[in-house]
């Protein structure tokens, strides 16, 4: 698999998550936890069977 072409960002990054999150109802919260730390926190709600 390669990499995307420069500038083409379909798919991937922080903002695109946070689209396919909100997508399915959820949150997502993203951010620097502290020296060199990164932390990544999503909220799905469950669907209920059909």
């Amino acid at each position: 698999m390669s990499a995307p072409p420069q500038g083409d960002h379909r798919g991937s990054g922080i903002r695109n998550l946070s689209d396919r999150v909100a997508a399915l109802g959820g949150t997502l919260s993203a951010g620097p936890e502290g020296e060199g730390r990164f932390g990544l926190s999503t909220h799905i709600p469950r669907r209920e069977k059909i």
